[in-house]
């Protein structure tokens, strides 16, 4: 006994987002994700879509079944992806440690990541502890002129 295939049936306001979204996404896999619900929807079998994508049938699957579940947000990433950030804006405690480093040798990021080592047990090399403190200016300078602004 063979299994019933898969199709998706669309209405008009589904299949222009669903356009809007492969034509425009922000992402390579969410445009991916959009194109293949349409192609179901034109008639195209999850066999088909696959072969398309060069991905596995069940993965194909699971973007069909999380359309019908959550509609077009669910074909978005899902957040907490990915390497977690060494240093963030939360961790107060290495925030401040950071903050009293620079006041003290300002010009030596080097000295600054070996003592975090040493303190907060944190392995780091000195381009990821310049880059953390370039989106804290960033974001304060942002903050400050949206303070202004008011």
């Amino acid at each position: 006994m063979s299994r019933k295939l898969k199709y998706i049936k669309l209405t008009e306001s589904e299949r222009t987002s669903l356009l809007q979204g492969h034509r425009s996404g922000k992402t390579h896999l969410y445009r991916r994700h959009c194109e293949a619900i349409l192609m179901s929807d034109h008639g195209k079998s999850i066999k088909e879509i696959s072969a398309h994508f060069k991905v596995r049938i069940s993965t194909v699957g699971t973007w069909l079944t999380t359309w019908q579940h959550f509609g077009i947000d669910g074909l978005k990433l899902s957040p907490g992806r990915g390497r977690k950030p060494i240093l963030s804006e939360s961790n107060v405690l290495v925030v401040t440690t950071i903050e009293n480093l620079l006041q003290e040798e300002s010009r030596h990021i080097h000295h600054i990541v070996t003592a975090l080592e040493d303190k907060h047990s944190l392995v780091m090399c000195a381009k990821t502890l310049k880059r953390f403190l370039k989106k804290k200016v960033q974001l304060a300078t942002l903050s400050q002129n949206m303070s202004q602004e008011t």
